[in-house]
Order: C-alpha cells, then sequence, then structure tokens
C-alpha cells in the first residue's frame, strides 16, 4: 500500500530491462516517467486515494531511461476485513500500437483533408465512408451517403461498354481508372475522372473498394477550348507558325503549308529562315533580329520564298510567347500573302497618279491662265499707247505685268516642288531654334503680321530632331502665313509644343474662321484651296516634306472658331 514492489513477472522483467531482484522492494515511481501530464498524475492519485480500479495510458521509463507507453490497469488486494493491503499493476507496451494508430489517424486526417473525393464501399456496393471533399463534389450533407449504394453517385448515361469493362474489372479483382459520368444530389450530370481499387482481407479475399475521382468539368471545358483554338488555327485563311526560342518551327497550320508549298514535317524542326527571301533588306532583318532580343512584337512586309524558289510579298505580324516565370519560350507569326493586294495597290496608285495628273494640269491650266489674262490685257493696252507720254496709268500696267508675273513664276515653282520634291537631308538639330528664327522674321514683317498677336509656348530645353533646315523653314512658313492669313491679321496665332513618348508635338493653332468638314477631308490635295488667290499647292508641298520627315501631320478645325495643326517628329534623344 506505499507503493513499494513486492514481485515482478518475466514479461515485465523485459518490459522494463530490470531483473526482479533489482526492482523488489524499491518504490514503484522508479518506473515513472516525469513526462506524464500533471492532470493524470493527479487523477490517478485521487482514484488511489479511494480505492477505485483503473486503466489509462501512461508514459513508463526503462531501466536505460527510454521512455514509452503502456497501457496500464490496477486493482486492489483487499484483507478479509475489507482493507487494501496491495496493489496489482497489469501493463503492456504499446508503442507499436500507438505507431500504428497515428498512422492510422493521420491517414484518416489525409483522407479527409484530400481535394479529392475519396470513399470506400463494402463488397454489396455500400458506402462505408466519403471524406469532405466527396460529400462536397456530389452535393451531400455530412455522413447522408454512408450507408447508400454507390450506384446514386452513378449517371445512367454511362454507356453499357463501359459498364461492362467496369464489371469485368471488378470480377477480377483488377485496379482501374476511367472517364466516366457523376450524378450530383440534385441530378446534375458532370465528368468524373475516378480510379478504384480493391480492399483485400488476411486470406486475401475482398471485403471491399476504394475509389478517388475528381470533377473533371473544367478540364473538358478547357480541352474543349484548346480544341475549339486548334481547329480554328489549323482552318484559319491566314497562315500561322509558331516556332521556339532557337527559331526553329514548331507548328505550321494548312494555310501556311498551302502558302509555302511545304508540308507540316518538311518544316518542323527547320529555322522559319528557310520561308525567307534574300531579297529583304539588311535593314528590315536586323530590326527584326532586334526586336527578337528584345521579344517586342513586329508587324511589317517582307518577302518569302515558295518551296519552288519563287518569292512573293506577305505582311508579317510577330507576337512572342512566355513561360510561367515571364522568359520567352518562342514566337507566333500570322502570315499574309498581299501579291493580290500590291497588285490592286499599284492599279489603284496608277489611276490615282493619272487622275492626280489631269487635276494638276487643269489646275495648272486655270492658275496660270489668269495672271497671263491680266500680262496680256496689260501689255495690249501698253500697246496701243505706243507715243503717248508716261503717265501713271502706264506705271500702274507695268506693276500689274510685275506683279502677275511674280505670280506666275511662283505657280510654276511650287508646281515644280511638288511634282520634283527634293530629298531632305537629314541632320540632328534643335527644332525649338528654328521655330524661333521663322516666328522672329514674322513678328519684324509687319506686313504679314498685322495686328495679330502670335503668342509661343514651346517646351523647354532642346528639341532634338532629324530634318533639313530649308524644308522645315518651308513648312513652318507655309503653316504660320495660313495661320495669319485665317485671322485676317486680327487674332492670335498660338505655336506651342511638348514631348511624349519620344515624340515631339509642334501646334500652330489659330482663332481665325476655321475649315468646314467637307474642305478639310480635302485639305493636302493639290490645287484645292479655300481662298480665292492661293494656288492650293502650299499644304501638298508641306504634306509632302513631312512625309519625307518620317514625321506625321494632321488637322482639326472647327468652324468659325479655330484651326489646329499638329506635326509630330520623332526625337533623336528621347530625354
Amino acid at each position: 500500500v506505499f507503493g513499494n514492489i513486492t514481485s515482478v513477472n518475466h514479461a515485465a522483467e523485459k518490459m522494463y530491462h530490470y531483473p526482479a531482484d533489482e526492482l523488489t522492494g524499491k518504490h514503484i515511481s522508479i518506473l515513472y516517467s516525469k513526462n506524464n501530464p500533471p492532470s493524470l498524475t493527479k487523477i490517478l492519485h485521487e482514484k488511489k486515494l479511494k480505492g477505485e480500479g483503473w486503466e489509462a495510458e501512461v508514459l513508463r521509463e526503462k531501466k536505460n531511461g527510454e521512455v514509452f507507453p503502456a497501457w496500464l490497469a490496477t486493482s486492489y488486494i483487499r484483507d478479509m476485513h475489507g482493507e487494501i493491503t496491495g496493489i496489482v499493476g497489469i501493463s503492456r507496451d504499446i508503442s507499436e500500437e500507438r505507431k500504428e494508430r497515428e498512422k492510422n489517424i493521420y491517414m484518416s486526417e489525409l483522407v479527409e483533408s484530400a481535394s479529392h473525393c475519396i470513399l470506400s464501399t463494402d463488397m454489396d456496393g455500400k458506402i462505408i465512408s466519403i471524406n469532405r471533399a466527396g460529400e462536397k463534389m456530389f452535393g451531400y450533407p455530412p455522413g447522408e451517403l454512408v450507408g447508400q449504394p454507390v450506384k446514386v453517385l452513378q449517371s445512367d448515361q454511362v454507356p453499357d461498354s463501359l459498364r461492362a469493362f467496369l464489371r469485368e474489372k471488378a470480377r477480377k479483382g483488377e485496379d482501374w481508372e476511367v472517364e466516366t459520368l457523376g450524378r450530383k444530389k440534385n441530378g446534375e450530370i458532370f465528368p468524373i475522372w475516378l480510379a478504384a481499387s480493391y480492399l483485400l482481407n488476411n486470406e486475401g479475399e475482398k471485403k471491399g473498394a476504394v475509389g478517388i475521382s475528381r470533377d473533371i468539368s473544367k478540364l473538358k471545358s478547357t480541352e474543349e477550348t484548346l480544341k475549339f483554338m486548334a481547329d480554328l488555327v489549323e482552318s484559319a485563311s491566314l497562315g500561322i507558325i509558331s516556332t521556339d526560342k532557337k527559331g526553329k518551327i514548331v507548328s505550321i497550320n494548312k494555310a501556311g503549308e498551302k502558302m509555302f508549298g511545304y508540308s507540316a514535317l518538311e518544316l518542323i524542326g527547320k529555322k522559319s529562315s528557310i520561308l525567307h527571301s534574300e531579297e529583304n533588306p539588311d535593314a528590315i532583318l536586323k530590326d527584326i533580329a532586334e526586336k527578337a532580343k528584345q521579344a517586342v512584337p513586329w508587324q511589317g512586309e517582307l518577302i518569302d520564298r515558295h518551296k519552288d524558289g519563287s518569292v512573293f510579298p506577305i505582311w508579317l505580324y510577330t507576337s512572342y510567347l512566355f513561360d510561367s516565370k515571364g522568359e520567352k519560350k518562342g514566337a507566333v507569326s500570322i502570315i499574309e500573302n498581299i501579291t493580290r493586294k500590291k497588285a490592286m495597290e499599284k492599279s489603284l496608285l496608277d489611276s490615282m497618279r493619272w487622275k492626280t495628273m489631269a487635276e494638276m494640269a487643269a489646275g495648272m491650266a486655270h492658275e496660270i491662265r489668269n495672271p497671263l489674262s491680266s500680262i496680256v490685257t496689260s501689255l495690249k493696252l501698253l500697246q496701243d499707247a505706243r507715243g503717248e507720254t508716261i503717265n501713271d496709268e502706264h506705271i500702274t500696267i507695268t506693276h500689274i505685268i510685275r506683279k502677275e508675273s511674280d505670280r506666275l513664276n511662283k505657280i510654276i515653282g511650287d508646281f515644280l516642288h511638288f511634282s520634283r520634291p527634293q530629298k531632305p537631308q537629314l541632320k540632328p538639330g534643335d527644332l525649338n531654334a528654328i521655330i524661333m528664327e521663322v516666328i522672329e522674321v514674322i513678328k519684324r514683317d509687319k506686313k504679314l503680321r498685322k495686328e495679330a498677336v502670335i503668342k509661343l509656348e514651346l517646351a523647354p530645353g532642346k528639341a532634338e530632331v532629324y530634318f533639313d533646315t530649308d524644308q522645315i523653314k518651308q513648312v513652318l512658313w507655309n503653316l504660320l502665313l495660313n495661320a495669319l492669313q485665317a485671322v485676317s491679321g486680327q487674332g492670335k496665332v498660338t505655336v506651342s509644343s511638348h514631348v511624349y513618348r519620344g515624340k515631339y508635338i509642334l501646334y500652330i493653332e489659330d482663332n481665325g474662321k476655321g475649315i468646314d468638314s467637307k474642305s478639310l477631308d480635302r485639305i493636302f490635295e493639290p490645287f484645292f484651296s479655300t481662298r480665292k488667290e492661293g494656288t492650293g499647292l502650299g499644304l501638298s508641298i508641306v504634306k509632302k516634306i513631312v512625309d519625307a520627315h518620317q514625321a506625321e501631320i494632321t488637322v482639326q478645325s472647327e468652324p468659325g472658331r479655330s484651326t489646329k495643326f499638329s506635326l509630330i517628329f520623332p526625337l533623336h534623344c528621347a530625354p
């Protein structure tokens, strides 16, 4: 009753690694572990005081200090008067049992927390267990499926051939996996992937089955989308070619095969350069290579080569494919054979050229006729006045002849400039400086400026642009004179600029009478003018010069209020 050991059996000697004579007489606490929870120790002590038998899992300690779990049951020895005279303890090392139990608990938790449906059935096909993912997938509340036949989860739409296949697998006890159809509690049918294996007893006989399934609705949807996209690429009328990061062809659609005369098998694995002609300018090829290094999309016109060696023009658009890390893994190119389009463009261009020439000839005839008529009339008057004393009228007639001759000379000069424009000599320079120089000249000439106010709001610093100084001065001169004429000498002309995304944008805006929408559409046409005294070639020449500078010009106008010209130049050195 004081806890001193009086006897030990052989199993105890073996369990605790003590001989019996070494334990006899020692206090039972020699076998206690300090790792037992205080709460458990307290409960067991209270039971001892009350003389109540008990059993529990406790931690014991071997002679070598090793702590192990044991199942321990105690009962009390009483004398004839019922007084406790001693205690009997029966213990069992449950280390292996605990490991097995912990393993089972872990496996159970693993099954319960799995993202796939995991269920088990007996040999009659009744559900024994199903995890949370399974209940959620089939739309059942917890516990409702246990005991029900597994066929409640199967669709009636499963083909008979698949049912026969599964029955045969079950008969042989073979594992299997298939794509089939499941049925939710609300009757909804959906595609699932299902794998099954069989549970065997110690005699090797089947005692049940385990099934693992997952909803593949999204996967099937993705597969269908991918198939649709593949069919779309394959049936496209444009050639579509994909390449790996080394430039080798990975795929080509039917339109591409037809366009180049190769089969896909002949091209896959070959460098895409096999399709390009040697006639392509080096500058373009260099630009494509540079864009490819930077994975920047590229589009433009190239000359490609057919399998038979013939060449043809194409329009190529190339973009790049990236992996999950954002690294380039290949490219995809869309190719259009533009042979017919080029022929149509040439035909249209020829037609427009003849039309333009006819309009120019008519315009020239009209423009030249007016000053010539004035000159002829003036000369006739002078001829009739032969022998008379020169007077003011004769001087006025002479001025008319000189003025109309100058006008005729300007018309012919503008025409020659338009029909035979000089190639610009592009050099880097400060465009702001040229603008200010031209404006300064105009400001000093009161005949040109009259009472108009010229407001200057240029972007700070230098505007480093490639340009031909003389030609750009001509552009500025024409646009500023047009603006001054539009305000009738008493309005305001604003010249402003700013830099945006590597572009220098110049605005020339007046608050004059504006231009109607019909005239605005024809503003850059040769010999079209909104002024009676204009030749109609000024803005046409401006447009040609701007185009030759790889720049852009646009115009906006609000009739009765304002007109605004915008010039957009690529910067030589973007800030």
